[in-house]
């Protein structure tokens, strides 16, 4: 484990840039498979649209740091929620290419408890929210990502109600 570490510091040690500017605003919107990824367990379906809003806050040697809030909306009357956090986004070298991780809080419309064999229990009406993306920076100011996001409470309940849920897809974004 402490040499996978070393590799993962080694890797954004020797990709992140120095990146001559950061957006100030940028607004992104795109399609997402609905609860489907490592940790979901499939109880929901259908598509979601996620909208969201990144400002620039500051910028260090190894990345850029983002407010930023949004919405997974799903269209098939599974769960949706708004969230809220930071996030860093690290170019590799001088390409357009860009990692991004971050955290913060999400707000549901889920179920609290078992309701339904359709719908996931969330266990409580505010979640932990984890995103990451990778993605290419156009010249105009557009961008293109693959984005994943997971809700839960990350068992701080301490009971089986930590089912949590998963997304992932395209973004598209434009910058300001």
């Amino acid at each position: 484990m402490p040499r996978l570490l070393f590799a993962f510091a080694l890797l954004f040690a020797s990709t992140a840039s120095f990146a001559d500017n950061y957006h100030k605003h940028e607004w992104r919107a795109g399609v997402l498979a609905h609860n489907k990824g490592p940790i979901a367990s499939e109880t929901e379906d259908g598509p979601d649209i996620n909208i969201a809003y990144h400002h620039f806050l500051t910028e260090y040697s190894w990345a850029g740091i983002y407010a930023h809030g949004g919405a997974v909306i799903n269209l098939a009357d599974g769960t949706s929620y708004i969230y809220t956090g930071l996030n860093s986004q690290t170019f590799f070298g001088n390409s357009p290419f860009f990692f991004e991780i971050g955290g913060g809080f999400a707000v549901h419309d889920g179920d609290l408890e078992k309701e339904s064999p359709e719908r996931r229990e969330m266990g409580s009406r505010v979640l932990f929210h984890f995103e990451t993306s990778l993605g290419y920076n156009f010249s105009n100011g557009m961008s293109l990502s693959f984005y994943f996001d997971h809700i839960s409470n990350g068992s701080i309940l301490n009971d089986d109600d930590n089912r949590g849920l998963d997304t992932y897809g395209l973004r598209l974004g434009y910058s300001y």
